[in-house]
């Protein structure tokens, strides 16, 4: 008997607009500024599920996976973040700590040492160096 029509497919996340989904990386944010790691990936899930190529929203929920102790999720979300926003020096840095966290030093290496040369490449007043001496 073929399967019933609707079994074994995902469900379709609804379009949310962008102020939805703004809001809801903006809800992230605040969660994972308060603390709660798991209440800022699941409102970035939530806002990759309608708009799944948003590398911010990978680098975002990289950092809330790390923190939480999710090492594979934060990797693979960072390696996201990077396939998405390869010039961009902190999709290179979230790699980096993922990398560093999983005990894969060379890797972190690599990932850091491109982070900086991206920061360079670009006119960003951010601060990768900055950012990176406080955690480390």
């Amino acid at each position: 008997m073929p399967p019933r029509s609707g079994r074994n497919k995902k469900k379709k996340s609804p379009e949310l607009d962008s102020e939805a989904l703004e809001l809801l990386k903006e809800k992230g944010n605040a969660a994972f500024n308060a603390g709660d790691c798991q209440q800022a990936i699941a409102y970035y899930t939530q806002a990759l599920q309608s708009k799944p190529d948003w590398g911010i929203v990978y680098s975002n929920r990289s950092h809330a996976y790390a923190k939480a102790g999710m090492l594979e999720e934060a990797l693979q979300d960072a390696k996201k973040c990077v396939e998405m926003e390869g010039s961009w020096w902190k999709a290179h840095m979230r790699l980096g700590e993922a990398y560093m966290k999983l005990e894969r030093y060379q890797d972190a290496a690599a990932a850091l040492n491109k982070s900086m040369v991206c920061h360079v490449a670009s006119d960003s007043d951010d601060c990768p160096e900055k950012e990176l001496r406080q955690k480390y």
